[in-house]
């Protein structure tokens, strides 16, 4: 993850949607959060609704940040 971590936040998007596997995404106010599992961790990319832009790409292995995304699954 270090190695993803130091990489420039164009060339992390690009990693994350070449190598991720896109797993879900959620709302928050103006941001839609989309999360991926790579290469053995997960990353979250913040997408700006209003300005079209990324605000943000983080990475982690806590499966504890994993929560907010519970809600939002659907057991039968």
């Amino acid at each position: 993850m270090f190695e993803f971590i130091i990489l420039p936040s164009e060339e992390q998007a690009q990693y994350v949607w070449e190598k991720g596997t896109f797993l879900m995404s959620r709302q928050l106010g103006r941001y839609n959060i989309s999360l991926y599992h790579v290469d053995g961790f997960y990353a979250e990319i913040w997408y700006n609704k209003l300005d079209n832009t990324i605000y943000a790409i983080t990475p982690f292995k806590d499966t504890s940040r994993l929560e907010p995304y519970l809600a939002e699954i659907e057991l039968c």
